[in-house]
């Protein structure tokens, strides 16, 4: 997301309207960031749509510089811990001998009639909610040909390839 699309949404968020307040606001979207990165919070989480209502209340928090104090609510500390903590789900995945010579049939444990899978030849496991737009998609019933390779990372992603739930399994 981009800093013009979070302006866009925090001043949505907080109810302000035309451009006058922008660079305070784009001041307080950076101040709230930097916390959250410096809290641990994983920075594809920080700069992804998950984090906008979080931001926006933290802005929120410190519009109110007027009354005296700028500190973060109660609300803000808690959902930014729980940010921390945030990693990507597990499924079991699966395999078996495909329907020819060097195709592999693959089975997951949370398939459903919507799930969206990527798949990519590494065992390693991607951070929760990672662009895997660079790897290839899978419809979560295909056999997969196997390219000679010996390891696959499944992974369930949201419209718009963000990463979910993983999983590898040995072919």
């Amino acid at each position: 997301m981009t800093n013009a699309e979070l302006l866009e949404k925090v001043k949505i968020g907080i109810g302000i309207t035309g451009t006058y307040q922008d660079a305070t606001l784009l001041t307080y979207i950076n101040d709230v960031k930097n916390f959250l990165s410096d809290a641990g919070v994983p920075e594809n989480i920080v700069n992804g749509s998950e984090s906008v209502g979080l931001i926006t209340r933290g802005v929120s928090d410190l519009w109110n510089y007027g009354t005296g104090s700028a500190e973060f609510s109660p609300y803000f500390i808690q959902r930014a811990t729980q940010l921390v903590y945030k990693r990507i789900g597990v499924i079991e995945v699966s395999s078996s001998p495909g329907t020819s010579t060097g195709k592999v049939k693959i089975t997951v444990s949370d398939n459903t009639a919507d799930a969206r899978y990527r798949y990519s030849f590494t065992e390693k496991i991607p951070n929760y909610n990672d662009d895997l737009s660079g790897w290839a998609e899978w419809d979560g019933t295909s056999d997969i040909m196997t390219e000679g390779n010996t390891i696959i990372c499944v992974v369930r992603v949201t419209a718009e390839n963000r990463a979910l739930k993983a999983g590898v399994v040995n072919v």
